[in-house]
């Protein structure tokens, strides 16, 4: 049975969650001159830029930041893989709203339900915060996993110096605040 938590829950999987983000953002990467742009500006190598990053939204978790939720699925031996929640606020989109990212699955896990139980924590946490509107972003047109999930092709934008496919999920209910 796969559970997911909060990383804060499980610390000890902290550092499987680093490799992780390493192997996903940068080796997988379609867009590495984004990487080598943002490692030159922290002044730090492409290896040691990742998990700085990634330990920096992990802390705002800890500290307690509303904003900022690293999830990690597990089967109660391992960790299985692992997705951001940021909150955010845009000028070009009407309210809050939250974007999934860094969404992984260690390969022996795919095809196994855990980045659908990933989204779906993600997406049950914004529902608690009565945030309906949710945002990803995408390499591929048919939007994978989100589509299936019920999140809907928004168009292309320009993220993170790379064009990708925008998608949003909205679940339709009223925010706390009328919006």
């Amino acid at each position: 049975m796969v559970s997911v938590v909060p990383l804060s829950v499980h610390p000890e999987y902290t550092a499987a969650a680093v490799r992780w983000s390493i192997q996903a953002w940068i080796r997988e990467s379609y867009e590495p001159r984004w990487w080598d742009t943002m490692a030159r500006a922290h002044r730090c190598t492409i290896h040691d830029l990742v998990p700085k990053l990634f330990l920096e939204h992990m802390s705002r978790d800890l500290a307690g930041d509303a904003a900022a939720r690293c999830f990690v699925a597990h089967n109660g031996r391992r960790p299985l893989g692992m997705g951001q929640l940021t909150l955010l606020e845009a000028n070009d989109f009407p309210g809050r709203f939250a974007r999934v990212d860094g969404l992984y699955v260690h390969p022996e896990d795919r095809s196994r339900g855990v980045a659908t139980a990933i989204v779906a924590r993600c997406t049950d946490e914004t529902r608690v915060r009565s945030i309906t509107s949710l945002r990803a972003f995408v390499e591929h047109a048919n939007g994978g996993l989100f589509v299936k999930l019920g999140w809907r092709p928004t168009g292309r934008v320009l993220e993170r110096g790379a064009s990708e496919w925008a998608l949003t999920f909205d679940d339709g209910a009223p925010a706390a605040d009328g919006r």
